[in-house]
């Protein structure tokens, strides 16, 4: 089994987010009906659920490094000190090429403010989590981001402060694998995500909500991609499809006969109209990634590029997405 160095997160006592509060026990949950524990006698375990954080669940705003939107409405601030590095995972098309924000490195402690816009239905995904979990149909979550541990050890406490959804089930920055220069993005291999009692690799079982594409070049069948959250749309619902469209994956999975048991990345292709085009995209990009620019282009104008092509693809998948649930019977807990 490989060994997988996992970045523990320390929680301490502090006060919830306003609007992020749980319903409590999640054995107290109602059972969802319609999720089969077996299927034609075979057990099918858990789907692994793997979630981005920057710009998926939240956004965070450092000032003076990030543009300044003025729509852009913060639902806290926490302060990190740092000798120079900031690490942030800002992703969004206003902040191309995606960095990882440094200041110069003074080799002294600073102080700085990050402030955190939530994602609409946030507290409501979360809850979402706990009931599928008491229910055995979900396992984690996992938080898989480019973000440092220094990062995320300011900002959990406020997300997360009883560790009841996370725990320490969180991979940062040093699991990353950059590519090569003059391409900025980083690669989540999802193998290194421990799953079920043997805490192997199953990456079979493994589903990403990721809004930057350029993350699963390799894990195309795994990803389910969101819009970027900025902090500006308050009527957001991507978290309510993203709950919804788990919801059919585990449900295909259960009730197909012919579904191997615990392949989730294959149900998720099958229920994602034109989910074949996405994947030869996101090959052909990669294919870009793993060479040097084209003669004639700059560094910038390659990465640029590459950028545009991702979005596009994402956000033609999501349109495909959304078009196909409104098809679909409305179910219980959505």
């Amino acid at each position: 089994m490989q060994r997988v160095a996992v970045n523990t997160i320390r929680h301490v006592a502090a006060p919830r987010v306003a609007g992020l509060s749980f319903r409590g026990d999640p054995r107290n949950l109602p059972l969802r009906p319609g999720f089969p524990q077996e299927t034609h006698g075979t057990a099918q375990p858990p789907l692994v659920l793997v979630l981005d954080v920057d710009e998926t669940l939240w956004r965070s705003h450092v000032p003076g490094l990030h543009k300044t939107q003025r729509r852009f409405a913060h639902d806290f601030v926490v302060e990190i000190k740092t000798a120079g590095v900031i690490g942030t995972s800002i992703t969004s098309e206003d902040d191309l090429p995606p960095p990882s924000f440094i200041t110069p490195d003074t080799g002294k402690l600073e102080t700085h403010e990050i402030h955190v816009s939530l994602r609409p239905g946030l507290a409501k995904f979360f809850e979402w989590i706990l009931s599928r979990r008491s229910e055995g149909v979900i396992e984690g979550p996992w938080i898989f981001t480019q973000g440092s541990t220094n990062y995320l050890n300011a900002l959990l406490p406020r997300i997360d402060p009883t560790a009841e959804i996370f725990g320490d089930r969180v991979l940062t920055r040093s699991s990353c694998h950059r590519f090569q220069n003059p391409w900025p993005w980083v690669h989540k291999d999802l193998s290194q995500v421990p799953c079920g009692e043997d805490k192997g690799s199953h990456p079979e079982r493994v589903i990403l909500v990721e809004n930057n594409a350029m993350s699963g070049l390799l894990n195309p069948d795994h990803l389910l991609m969101v819009h970027d959250w900025i902090g500006m749309n308050k009527f957001d619902r991507e978290l309510s499809r993203v709950s919804a469209t788990l919801d059919e994956v585990i449900l295909q999975q259960r009730t197909h006969e012919n579904s191997p048991p615990g392949s989730y990345a294959d149900s998720l292709r099958e229920i994602t109209p034109a989910h074949d085009e996405f994947r030869e995209e996101l090959e052909r990009l990669h294919r870009c990634v793993t060479n040097a620019p084209l003669n004639g282009q700059t560094d910038d104008q390659a990465v640029s590029e590459v950028w545009k092509q991702a979005v596009r693809a994402k956000t033609k998948l999501i349109g495909q997405q959304s078009a196909f649930l409104k098809t679909r019977p409305v179910r219980e807990g959505r």
